[in-house]
């Protein structure tokens, strides 16, 4: 029978920074492919520390973070642009 031993703290914190990191490097790298491959290795780490590492912290965090953002409200679009016929030329 397995035994789930819980993750430590200071892995957590390692898996967290490295997911940090690589989001951060694959955001600034010139090169799309490496940059995506970042990304990739950075969502990883962060699934590993939310499903593996049972962070019950982190996933409350995560869920007050998303009660702080701001409502989109119905009337926050920018007026339309009243139609110009700017584009045709009369001859």
């Amino acid at each position: 029978m397995p035994s789930h031993l819980p993750v430590p703290v200071w892995l957590t914190l390692v898996l967290l920074s490295v997911s940090g990191t690589l989001w951060l490097s694959g955001s600034n790298n010139a090169d799309d492919v490496i940059g995506l491959l970042e990304r990739i290795l950075s969502v990883g780490a962060l699934m590993v520390v939310v499903l593996v590492g049972r962070g019950v912290p982190l996933e409350i965090a995560g869920v007050l973070l998303a009660f702080w953002l701001p409502r989109a409200r119905a009337n926050q679009a920018p007026p339309p642009i009243p139609h110009r016929d700017d584009v045709s030329i009369p001859f």
